[in-house]
């Protein structure tokens, strides 16, 4: 296992001056700007829907509408910046790991939000094994309300378990 580990920091290293495939590109960008914040883009994500559940409890129908608008498009920024953020980060840290598990929350995020971290966390154990993150995706799956987020959750971790079969087989 720690022979694996270090063949991925091995290739890590050489394909991020190299490799023009996305992850690659979103990771040098990170570089250059000190870093892809997954815990201050979930808290500002978060932040947002509690304006937005504001502004729809609360606004005139006139304001709402411009209001709404510009809310929903910062939501999606946001959805997307995870997204890359999530697929991008190699190695997590255990902060980093956290706050994907918290946005897997349906509940607090929403299905979209859980989706995309969902995808985002199979894109980038496709390239980084860590076990942690499928065991994440069946957690996910055993503990989400959501059926949409189960069936996802499940069926990433089982694609990751047979594209990194090899490691699996000497987990414990």
């Amino acid at each position: 296992i720690s022979l694996y580990e270090l063949s991925d920091l091995i290739i890590d290293e050489l394909m991020i001056n190299e490799s023009s495939d996305f992850l690659y590109s979103k990771r040098r960008y990170y570089k250059t700007i000190a870093g892809a914040n997954i815990i201050q883009l979930a808290t500002n994500l978060l932040d947002t829907y509690k304006k937005y559940q504001l502004i729809i409890n609360d606004a005139s129908e006139g304001e709402r509408e411009k209001d709404i608008l510009s809310l929903l498009k910062s939501i999606e920024n946001l959805q997307e910046d995870i997204f890359s953020a999530i697929a991008a980060t190699f190695p997590t840290t255990s902060e980093e790991q956290k706050a994907i598990i918290d946005l897997l929350n349906d509940e607090e995020y929403g299905v979209i939000t859980s989706s995309v971290a969902i995808t985002a966390l199979m894109l980038s154990t496709i390239y980084y094994y860590k076990e942690s993150n499928i065991l994440i995706l069946f957690d996910t799956y055993v503990l989400s309300r959501s059926e949409e987020i189960k069936q996802r959750a499940l069926c990433c971790a089982l694609i990751l378990c047979y594209i990194h079969k090899n490691r699996v087989e000497l987990s414990d």
